[in-house]
């Protein structure tokens, strides 16, 4: 938990404000894509969270859009068009229809679940486990430190996974050069 501790210590007060506003953020983007497309919110949260896995925000809420609107999402991974398509067609109820506990988590979060724990890889990092993933009991794990970490802060699980995951991708570099990762604050018109 010290470094959770200390990542949520050097967070500058600008990420922290980013990180409270990041889930009521995505949530809009979501609202914009369900009024866009005609889809229920909660059918529009469970595709962004479907395909939230391994790729970037932009392309996340691209899919999203594209699959939303009847089309079959771009370039994005093929395996992910059924699952939305059951979400989307009604065959399963939006909670129904995501799987796994960091994809659930994030569509809670997203709908404003305030005790959601979204586990990524950013998240994972914090936490000090170096893989993309984890097993099901390491997340229950690193779900419940995390909430408690979150009661020491003074903030909700959601936000301060959100803080987190801001200054993780703010410091993130590849090859000694930092790298500049898309923001839902600075995708603007593209949400």
């Amino acid at each position: 938990m010290q470094n959770i501790r200390t990542l949520f210590a050097s967070a500058t007060p600008e990420q922290r404000e980013r990180g409270r506003a990041w889930y009521p953020a995505m949530r809009d983007a979501c609202e914009s894509i369900a009024r866009e497309t005609r889809t229920p919110l909660e059918r529009t949260v469970a595709c962004a969270a479907i395909t939230s896995p391994g790729v970037q925000l932009k392309t996340n809420l691209a899919f999203t859009r594209s699959i939303c609107a009847g089309g079959e999402g771009g370039l994005y991974p093929a395996r992910m068009i059924p699952a939305c398509r059951r979400v989307l067609s009604g065959d399963v109820a939006p909670q129904d229809g995501v799987g796994g506990p960091k994809v659930t988590a994030f569509y809670r979060a997203i709908l404003g679940d305030d005790d959601a724990v979204v586990l990524d890889r950013w998240a994972l990092r914090a936490l000090g486990h170096e893989k993309d993933g984890c097993t099901a009991k390491q997340y229950a794990t690193y779900a419940a430190t995390l909430r408690d970490a979150a009661r020491e802060t003074g903030e909700t699980p959601r936000t301060l996974q959100a803080i987190l995951w801001i200054v993780l991708r703010d410091r993130h570099e590849r090859g000694g050069t930092r790298v500049k990762l898309a923001d839902i604050h600075e995708l603007g018109g593209q949400s």
